[in-house]
């Protein structure tokens, strides 16, 4: 008779982490600037009194979220809009070069299709990912360098 108690334990388990999962999934953002505030932190000793781990994380977190936010703004003013390339923009531009390149037409999956497809859905996950790391990426270089350049007499 003792086993038939497990049975609702065993699925409430289940079901509880099937709502950890698709918590964790829909909350995809939220993971991806963990992981990057996770890898900011500085484990060795610092050649300055004055930084510190949080100050680094902070301009990477900065630097993630400006370059996502920016992203789909500079493709858009680039000529990548959601009716279509722009006429006499930077965009129609590149689409005419691209087509003369290739014969009449940009090429499926490549960068004219890409950032079209930026312009008129915004950045996919794996976009906002990549976007996220570079930005990331530059935030820690402009903090080094101004750090650097605070530390010159």
């Amino acid at each position: 008779m003792g086993e038939w108690y497990c049975i609702p334990a065993v699925t409430a388990t289940a079901f509880l982490i099937f709502l950890i999962l698709e918590t964790i999934r829909k909350m995809r953002h939220l993971v991806y600037i963990l992981l990057i505030l996770s890898a900011s932190f500085n484990t060795g000793s610092s050649s300055s009194s004055s930084d510190s781990g949080w100050s680094t994380a902070a301009w990477i977190a900065g630097g993630a979220v400006v370059a996502v936010v920016a992203a789909p703004v500079v493709v858009t003013a680039a000529g990548f809009t959601g009716a279509g390339i722009a006429a006499g923009s930077v965009g129609a531009k590149m689409m005419a070069a691209a087509a003369l390149a290739n014969g009449g037409g940009a090429v499926a999956g490549g960068l004219i299709a890409t950032l079209q497809s930026i312009g008129a859905a915004g950045l996919s996950t794996a976009g906002i990912a990549v976007v996220g790391s570079v930005g990331g990426a530059a935030g820690y270089v402009v903090k080094t360098v101004f750090q650097n350049s605070e530390d010159e007499p």
